[in-house]
């Protein structure tokens, strides 16, 4: 493995907190002032996904089985894709990244402290953006006021609110840089790439 040259960002939130809109823009933005980029994200490896189909022919998969996928698929990114960008110098923008697993793997369930010891030996970005959106309102874009799924709401009202304490706690531990993520879309750009120049990233912006 080489020693990493390029530049990291992930962007965490919730389900509907802009997370792919944002990634989208910024890779655009970026892209248009120079830089090679590379975006991603936590979408899995078909070798991942047969596992969890065959689990699926046979139960419903457990909290464990869904983690243990997922960390594999992660660690097969690290190594196949992000690792080999970061070493080409390039600024990779990752649409969900651990952190997202350790929010849901403990909502479901899972201990916090084993989740992170999972992923001890992951890369950690050199900026994670956080877009804060009240867990009501991010429900609101998923469903896009749809009547039919109202129903699901108010369990889905708490789970994601479970998800968002997680995340206020991983904040502080990886210093998320959090951004109100009810603000425009433009908004929101023109503060994450003040953000990550902060951080580092100046040569192609």
């Amino acid at each position: 493995m080489c020693k990493k040259k390029g530049f990291f960002v992930a962007i965490e939130g919730l389900d509907g907190a802009g997370k792919t809109t944002l990634a989208n823009s910024l890779r655009e933005t970026l892209e248009a002032s120079g830089c090679s980029i590379l975006q991603c994200s936590r979408s899995f490896f078909p070798t991942t996904q047969q596992i969890l189909n065959e689990l699926r022919l046979r139960k419903q998969p457990s909290p464990l089985s869904i983690a243990l996928a997922y960390a594999l698929d992660y660690f097969m990114q690290m190594e196949l894709i992000i690792t080999p960008a970061l070493c080409e110098g390039k600024v990779v923008i990752s649409d969900r990244y651990i952190f997202s697993s350790l929010a849901y793997n403990t909502a479901f369930g899972l201990n916090l402290d084993w989740s992170r010891r999972v992923y001890t030996n992951s890369i950690l970005p050199n900026v994670v953006i956080f877009l804060d959106v009240p867990p009501e309102i991010a429900l609101s874009r998923q469903f896009d006021n749809d009547p039919l799924a109202r129903g699901f709401n108010q369990d889905g009202l708490k789970f994601q609110s479970t998800v968002q304490s997680i995340y206020y706690e991983l904040s502080k531990e990886y210093n998320f840089k959090s951004i109100d993520g009810t603000q425009t879309a433009s908004t929101i750009l023109h503060t994450t790439i003040d953000c990550i120049q902060r951080n580092g990233l100046t040569e192609c912006i």
